[in-house]
């Protein structure tokens, strides 16, 4: 099962800056070789690090209203793994041992803040996810020089969500930017085809 995630923080290094906003979406393949995609899991987080202005201002954060919903880590943690772990035991896992694989847009820089956050919580990302991860980022870069997909479509998430007429309103907002990695990849994943031979 793919887990599409999205942060946002209060700033680029994750041993210096907060995690602000966690959002996860969970997708699985069906019998019928479609994406199915499942409900959602968001949280907006107590900073424990320190978040900056031109941050605030990119993700349209205002700190004081943030703070009146944030959860404590350790109990956004806790609730976060039930999440998980209700995924990992319904039907839709064959393999009840099998490790989510982490799918987003640069995928290793939200890694990189939810490990320390899980470690402040006694735990290890590597507990739920597989190490191999999933970059559409990448994937969509490659299909650009490739030809397949045209240099209109850069520009980041917005670029190929544009180029796609997917609906993207909420941009930097961690739920509206999972949500647009799972159209871009539902796509990729109907429309794209190679065949090594």
């Amino acid at each position: 099962m793919y887990i599409v995630v999205d942060v946002e923080t209060g700033g680029l290094n994750p041993e210096e800056h907060a995690l602000l906003t966690v959002a996860a979406v969970p997708i699985w393949k069906t019998d019928t070789n479609e994406l199915h995609i499942g409900h959602p899991w968001y949280a907006e987080l107590q900073p424990a690090g320190a978040v900056t202005v031109s941050a605030l201002q990119i993700n349209n954060i205002n700190l004081d209203v943030h703070m009146r919903t944030a959860r404590r880590l350790d109990e956004a943690h806790a609730d976060f793994c039930n999440w998980l772990t209700n995924l990992r035991t319904s039907s839709i896992m064959h393999d009840k041992a099998e490790k989510f694989t982490l799918v987003g847009w640069n995928v290793r820089f939200d890694a990189s803040f939810l490990q320390p956050w899980f470690q402040a919580c006694n735990d290890d990302l590597e507990h739920w996810f597989s190490y191999r991860m999933l970059d559409i980022q990448a994937i969509v870069s490659f299909l650009i020089e490739k030809g397949d997909i045209p240099t209109s479509a850069r520009g980041g998430l917005r670029g190929i969500a544009a180029h796609l007429n997917i609906p993207y309103t909420n941009p930097h907002h961690a739920l509206a930017d999972a949500f647009a990695v799972v159209s871009v990849l539902t796509h990729l994943w109907r429309n794209v085809t190679y065949a090594v031979r």
